[in-house]
Parts: C-alpha cells; sequence; structure tokens
C-alpha cells in the first residue's frame, strides 16, 4: 500500500526527512559493520583465519562513514 502516490524525489527525500528514515545506503552500511565486527570476534577457525580480511573491511567502511 503507497501512503504517498508521487514519482517526485525531491518529495519522497522530504518524507524522509520528516519521518527520520534513513537511506537504504545508510542501512546497508550500518548492517556490514555489526556484521563485520561480529566476524571478527568469532571463535571460529576459518573466521580466526580470515579475521584480517574483516579488520581491513572494517577500517575502509569507518573511514567512508
Amino acid at each position: 500500500m503507497k501512503i504517498i502516490q508521487t514519482s517526485s524525489v525531491d518529495v519522497v527525500k522530504d518524507c524522509q526527512t520528516m519521518f527520520n528514515f534513513r537511506t537504504l545506503s545508510e542501512v546497508v552500511l550500518d548492517r556490514k559493520q555489526i556484521f563485520m565486527q561480529k566476524f571478527r570476534s568469532c571463535n571460529n577457525f576459518i573466521c580466526e583465519t580470515l579475521a584480517f580480511m574483516a579488520k581491513y573491511e572494517l577500517s575502509s567502511l569507518c573511514s567512508v562513514s
């Protein structure tokens, strides 16, 4: 169900701002950071082996935000 039927990008952005909705890219970035942090702290052998990759990915994500 659509609440506001519009094709205007400006109207959509204004609604996102008024209702405090984050953009999809912000949500994905936050979830990726949480996943990488949990991945680095995992006690699994494979996760520990690849932890350096997660550390690098986290540092690059933090520099973007």
